[in-house]
Protein backbone atom coordinates (compact mmCIF):
# COMPACT_ATOMS: atom_id res chain seq x y z
CA UNK A 1 0.00 0.00 0.00
CA UNK A 2 1.35 3.27 -0.95
CA UNK A 3 0.70 5.89 1.82
CA UNK A 4 1.92 8.87 0.09
CA UNK A 5 -0.45 8.67 -3.10
CA UNK A 6 -3.23 7.74 -0.17
CA UNK A 7 -2.47 11.39 0.96
CA UNK A 8 -2.30 12.95 -2.01
CA UNK A 9 -5.54 12.03 -2.79
CA UNK A 10 -7.20 12.05 0.83
CA UNK A 11 -9.23 14.83 0.18
CA UNK A 12 -11.27 13.91 -2.84
CA UNK A 13 -12.40 11.18 -0.49
CA UNK A 14 -13.92 13.33 2.01
CA UNK A 15 -17.73 13.61 2.30
CA UNK A 16 -18.73 17.25 1.46
CA UNK A 17 -19.04 18.35 4.89
CA UNK A 18 -15.36 16.73 6.01
CA UNK A 19 -13.97 19.40 2.72
CA UNK A 20 -16.10 22.08 4.52
CA UNK A 21 -14.74 21.03 7.60
CA UNK A 22 -11.07 21.38 6.08
CA UNK A 23 -12.00 24.50 4.20
CA UNK A 24 -12.96 26.54 8.08
CA UNK A 25 -10.94 24.91 10.26
CA UNK A 26 -10.86 25.06 12.90
CA UNK A 27 -13.60 27.22 12.81
CA UNK A 28 -17.42 25.81 11.65
CA UNK A 29 -19.86 23.26 12.66
CA UNK A 30 -18.34 19.81 12.14
CA UNK A 31 -17.19 18.96 15.82
CA UNK A 32 -17.34 22.17 18.54
CA UNK A 33 -15.26 19.63 20.60
CA UNK A 34 -12.82 19.59 17.60
CA UNK A 35 -12.80 23.29 17.38
CA UNK A 36 -12.09 23.35 21.20
CA UNK A 37 -8.59 21.17 20.67
CA UNK A 38 -7.24 22.77 17.92
CA UNK A 39 -7.50 26.31 19.35
CA UNK A 40 -6.31 24.99 22.49
CA UNK A 41 -3.42 23.50 20.62
CA UNK A 42 -2.49 26.64 18.95
CA UNK A 43 -2.54 28.90 21.67
CA UNK A 44 0.23 26.28 22.75
CA UNK A 45 1.69 26.34 19.42
CA UNK A 46 2.12 30.37 20.12
CA UNK A 47 3.66 29.81 23.58
CA UNK A 48 5.91 27.41 22.97
CA UNK A 49 7.20 29.07 19.43
CA UNK A 50 8.64 31.49 21.63
CA UNK A 51 7.32 34.16 18.86
CA UNK A 52 7.76 37.87 20.06
CA UNK A 53 6.67 41.37 19.29
CA UNK A 54 10.12 43.09 18.56
CA UNK A 55 11.10 40.65 15.98
CA UNK A 56 9.70 39.13 12.39
CA UNK A 57 10.10 35.37 12.44
CA UNK A 58 10.44 32.88 9.68
CA UNK A 59 8.55 29.38 9.86
CA UNK A 60 8.44 26.34 8.12
CA UNK A 61 4.97 24.47 8.18
CA UNK A 62 5.72 20.74 7.43
CA UNK A 63 2.89 19.17 6.61
CA UNK A 64 0.59 22.36 6.72
CA UNK A 65 -2.29 20.27 5.40
CA UNK A 66 -5.45 23.15 4.49
CA UNK A 67 -2.80 25.48 5.89
CA UNK A 68 -4.60 26.67 9.18
CA UNK A 69 -1.94 27.14 11.30
CA UNK A 70 -0.19 29.15 8.52
CA UNK A 71 -2.39 31.30 7.97
CA UNK A 72 -3.03 32.05 11.83
CA UNK A 73 0.70 32.60 12.36
CA UNK A 74 0.94 34.76 9.58
CA UNK A 75 -1.73 36.61 11.20
CA UNK A 76 0.94 37.19 14.20
CA UNK A 77 3.08 38.80 12.15
CA UNK A 78 5.45 35.67 10.88
CA UNK A 79 6.74 34.98 7.87
CA UNK A 80 5.34 31.66 6.81
CA UNK A 81 6.08 28.92 4.22
CA UNK A 82 3.78 25.90 4.44
CA UNK A 83 4.48 22.69 3.15
CA UNK A 84 2.53 19.29 2.15
CA UNK A 85 2.15 16.60 0.05
CA UNK A 86 -1.46 17.14 -1.14
CA UNK A 87 -1.85 19.23 -4.21
CA UNK A 88 -5.59 19.93 -3.18
CA UNK A 89 -4.51 20.43 0.59
CA UNK A 90 -2.74 23.46 -0.66
CA UNK A 91 -5.49 25.12 -3.37
CA UNK A 92 -7.69 24.98 0.04
CA UNK A 93 -4.60 27.04 1.80
CA UNK A 94 -4.12 28.95 -1.16
CA UNK A 95 -8.24 29.77 -1.69
CA UNK A 96 -7.83 30.68 1.94
CA UNK A 97 -5.32 32.95 2.00
CA UNK A 98 -6.44 34.71 -0.79
CA UNK A 99 -9.65 35.33 0.40
CA UNK A 100 -8.47 37.06 3.46
CA UNK A 101 -5.72 38.78 1.59
CA UNK A 102 -2.48 36.97 3.32
CA UNK A 103 0.88 36.84 2.11
CA UNK A 104 1.83 34.01 2.57
CA UNK A 105 3.64 30.39 0.44
CA UNK A 106 2.25 27.12 -0.01
CA UNK A 107 4.51 24.61 -1.51
CA UNK A 108 3.65 20.93 -2.89
CA UNK A 109 6.49 19.05 -1.51
CA UNK A 110 6.84 15.46 -0.04
CA UNK A 111 8.09 16.75 3.61
CA UNK A 112 10.76 13.56 3.33
CA UNK A 113 12.16 15.40 0.34
CA UNK A 114 12.28 19.22 1.02
CA UNK A 115 15.78 20.80 0.99
CA UNK A 116 15.68 24.19 2.58
CA UNK A 117 19.48 25.12 4.22
CA UNK A 118 19.72 27.24 7.23
CA UNK A 119 16.16 29.41 6.21
CA UNK A 120 14.29 29.48 9.31
CA UNK A 121 13.93 30.99 12.54
CA UNK A 122 11.19 28.20 13.76
CA UNK A 123 9.68 24.90 12.56
CA UNK A 124 5.98 23.51 13.32
CA UNK A 125 5.54 19.93 12.99
CA UNK A 126 1.79 20.11 13.96
CA UNK A 127 0.02 16.21 14.01
CA UNK A 128 1.49 14.86 10.89
CA UNK A 129 4.63 13.63 11.69
CA UNK A 130 2.83 10.25 12.57
CA UNK A 131 1.35 9.81 8.59
CA UNK A 132 5.24 9.82 7.74
CA UNK A 133 6.93 6.31 6.54
CA UNK A 134 9.91 7.89 7.66
CA UNK A 135 10.08 10.60 10.50
CA UNK A 136 13.51 10.70 10.54
CA UNK A 137 14.32 12.09 7.28
CA UNK A 138 11.55 14.59 8.17
CA UNK A 139 13.02 15.33 11.15
CA UNK A 140 16.55 15.70 9.34
CA UNK A 141 15.32 17.97 6.73
CA UNK A 142 13.64 19.77 9.74
CA UNK A 143 17.54 20.19 10.86
CA UNK A 144 18.55 21.38 7.98
CA UNK A 145 16.53 23.75 7.16
CA UNK A 146 16.61 25.95 10.48
CA UNK A 147 18.96 28.36 11.27
CA UNK A 148 21.56 28.11 13.77
CA UNK A 149 20.05 28.53 16.98
CA UNK A 150 16.54 27.82 15.81
CA UNK A 151 13.71 26.57 17.13
CA UNK A 152 11.61 23.66 16.35
CA UNK A 153 8.08 22.40 17.98
CA UNK A 154 6.76 18.84 16.94
CA UNK A 155 3.33 17.87 18.40
CA UNK A 156 2.37 14.60 17.35
CA UNK A 157 -0.33 11.58 19.39
CA UNK A 158 1.32 9.39 21.68
CA UNK A 159 3.15 5.56 22.12
CA UNK A 160 -0.65 4.16 21.64
CA UNK A 161 -2.28 6.17 19.16
CA UNK A 162 -1.83 3.47 16.30
CA UNK A 163 -4.22 1.43 18.77
CA UNK A 164 -6.88 3.66 19.45
CA UNK A 165 -9.89 2.45 17.44
CA UNK A 166 -10.69 5.84 15.47
CA UNK A 167 -7.23 5.75 14.49
CA UNK A 168 -7.84 2.55 13.13
CA UNK A 169 -10.60 3.20 11.44
CA UNK A 170 -9.27 6.45 9.36
CA UNK A 171 -6.16 4.22 8.36
CA UNK A 172 -8.31 1.33 7.21
CA UNK A 173 -10.72 3.91 5.37
CA UNK A 174 -7.96 6.19 3.85
CA UNK A 175 -5.25 4.27 3.64
CA UNK A 176 -2.67 6.60 5.59
CA UNK A 177 -0.54 5.77 8.22
CA UNK A 178 -1.40 6.26 11.81
CA UNK A 179 1.85 6.13 13.98
CA UNK A 180 2.06 7.11 17.61
CA UNK A 181 5.26 7.93 19.69
CA UNK A 182 7.21 7.71 22.80
CA UNK A 183 8.35 10.82 23.53
CA UNK A 184 11.89 8.85 24.34
CA UNK A 185 12.16 8.07 21.03
CA UNK A 186 11.65 11.09 19.76
CA UNK A 187 14.06 12.93 21.73
CA UNK A 188 16.97 10.10 21.03
CA UNK A 189 16.50 10.56 17.14
CA UNK A 190 16.72 14.15 17.22
CA UNK A 191 19.56 14.06 19.69
CA UNK A 192 21.32 11.86 16.89
CA UNK A 193 20.34 14.52 14.52
CA UNK A 194 21.85 16.87 16.37
CA UNK A 195 19.09 18.73 17.97
CA UNK A 196 19.63 20.25 21.89
CA UNK A 197 17.75 21.91 24.68
CA UNK A 198 14.85 19.06 24.34
CA UNK A 199 12.33 19.83 26.52
CA UNK A 200 9.00 17.76 26.90
CA UNK A 201 6.05 19.87 27.81
CA UNK A 202 2.69 18.14 29.25
CA UNK A 203 -0.28 20.19 27.24
CA UNK A 204 -4.00 19.20 26.68
CA UNK A 205 -4.69 16.05 29.27
CA UNK A 206 -7.28 18.30 30.52
CA UNK A 207 -5.54 20.13 32.73
CA UNK A 208 -5.97 23.68 31.67
CA UNK A 209 -9.71 23.03 31.83
CA UNK A 210 -11.93 25.67 34.39
CA UNK A 211 -12.76 24.52 37.68
CA UNK A 212 -14.29 25.59 40.19
CA UNK A 213 -12.74 27.32 43.02
CA UNK A 214 -13.00 24.50 45.07
CA UNK A 215 -10.65 22.25 47.50
CA UNK A 216 -11.99 19.33 45.58
CA UNK A 217 -11.32 20.84 42.06
CA UNK A 218 -7.88 21.72 43.13
CA UNK A 219 -7.01 17.89 44.64
CA UNK A 220 -8.24 16.65 41.80
CA UNK A 221 -6.38 18.79 39.49
CA UNK A 222 -3.15 17.96 41.46
CA UNK A 223 -4.14 14.20 41.05
CA UNK A 224 -4.95 14.48 37.15
CA UNK A 225 -1.26 16.12 37.26
CA UNK A 226 0.12 13.67 38.61
CA UNK A 227 -1.36 10.65 36.79
CA UNK A 228 -0.05 12.01 33.54
CA UNK A 229 3.44 12.56 34.61
CA UNK A 230 4.19 8.77 36.33
CA UNK A 231 1.45 7.37 33.51
CA UNK A 232 -0.02 8.54 30.43
CA UNK A 233 2.68 10.77 29.08
CA UNK A 234 4.99 8.76 27.79
CA UNK A 235 2.14 6.33 25.76
CA UNK A 236 -1.25 8.23 25.56
CA UNK A 237 -2.69 11.89 24.27
CA UNK A 238 -0.14 14.32 22.79
CA UNK A 239 3.63 14.70 23.19
CA UNK A 240 4.72 17.90 22.85
CA UNK A 241 8.43 19.22 22.18
CA UNK A 242 10.65 21.82 21.43
CA UNK A 243 14.56 21.89 20.56
CA UNK A 244 17.24 24.23 19.79
CA UNK A 245 19.65 23.67 16.26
Amino acid sequence: MNTKINEQNYVGNLTEKEKNWLCTKPFGDYNLQESFLRIRDFSYIIELLALSNNETSTLLDLGCGSGWTSLMLAKLGVDVVGCDISKDMIEIAQKNAKKENIDIKFVVSDIEKISFENQFDRILIYDILHHCPDEVKVLQNAFKALKAGGLILVVEPGGKHQYDKEAQKIAKRFGVLEKGYKPSYLKKEMKKIGFKNMTQFFCGYGMNKPSPQSFKAFFEQLARQIAVRLFLANNQSQVWLTARK
